[in-house]
């Protein structure tokens, strides 16, 4: 008896939605997206509205960027990340920054406070900031800028727009790199600090030509202490000549005689010495 085997092929039978490999990176990028979005939420509620600072709920504000652009700020927002590189808060209605409003942005690259009421700004408020490179003031109220210390990367400065005196207070804006502005006399800063290089150099030239001409107060002293000193030494070096000179005249003198003694006796037979000098 012969048995025949028939052999069947199973199939699965296919699914009603299959994925391809195509729909299943697109579907893996989209819940990366919904993430992303999600996680930049959480971040940009990190500009919380603050009673009195004015309405933050159109800032953007993340790990890097701050920017709240007519926002009626009248303070900087609160909770601010300290990693931020950039902090745009132009077009806004602050009038003051308190001495350490930004000392925890030791990163920041950036700062934009153009069109705000800013009247004055105190040297410490900008100082120590080692990132800052590009400061933006312009638009503004203030009248001078003191000197900003310790921001050795700090490359432009922006304070057009602004009543600028310009005077000594000014000068130390010589070392950097890009002013911009105009003074309230009409010239640009730039201008302004160029011409003040330029006095400073001649200045210096006219002290030297001064000094060349008329000594110093220190050179008159040593003058006046070495020059006594040099005319006792000259007169006693002359007195000690004259002396010298005299006493060879007379051993000279001396030397050109003869001397000799005669003996005679008294009526006594003493006798009695008598020294004659003959001249030879």
């Amino acid at each position: 008896m012969v048995i025949f085997c028939e052999v069947h092929r199973i199939e699965r039978s296919p699914t009603i939605f299959p994925l391809t490999r195509e729909k299943r990176g697109f579907s893996m990028m989209l819940i990366l997206l919904l993430m992303l979005v999600s996680l930049t939420s959480v971040v940009n509620s990190q500009c919380s509205n603050t009673e009195g600072r004015g309405d933050t709920s159109s800032c953007v504000c993340n790990n890097e960027t701050v920017t709240c652009s007519n926002a009626g700020l009248t303070l900087l927002p609160e909770d601010v990340q300290a990693s931020v590189l950039l902090i745009n808060v132009s077009s806004n209605s602050i009038a003051n920054l308190g001495e350490n409003a930004l000392a925890k942005f030791q990163k920041v690259e950036i700062i934009v406070l153009s069109d705000n009421q800013l009247t004055g700004v105190t040297s410490g408020v900008f100082s120590n900031l080692p990132a800052l490179k590009q400061l933006y003031l312009d638009g503004n109220s203030l009248t001078t800028l003191e000197e900003i210390s310790n921001v050795p990367n700090l490359q432009t400065i922006d304070i057009s727009r602004n009543p600028i005196i310009c005077d000594d207070k000014l000068k130390w804006l010589a070392s950097i790199q890009q002013v911009k502005g105009t003074c309230k006399s009409g010239e640009t800063i730039a201008e302004f600090i160029a011409n003040t290089k330029r006095n400073a150099m001649n200045d210096t030239d006219n002290n030297h030509s001064k000094d060349d001409h008329h000594p110093s107060a220190a050179r008159i002293y040593a003058v006046s202490i070495v020059l006594p000193i040099l005319l006792v030494a000259f007169v006693c070096t002359v007195f000690v000549a004259i002396i010298v000179y005299r006493n060879k005249l007379k051993e000279a003198k001396y030397n050109s005689s003869v001397r000799y003694s005669a003996v005679q006796k008294d009526r006594g037979g003493g006798r009695v010495y008598d020294d004659v000098t003959t001249e030879l």
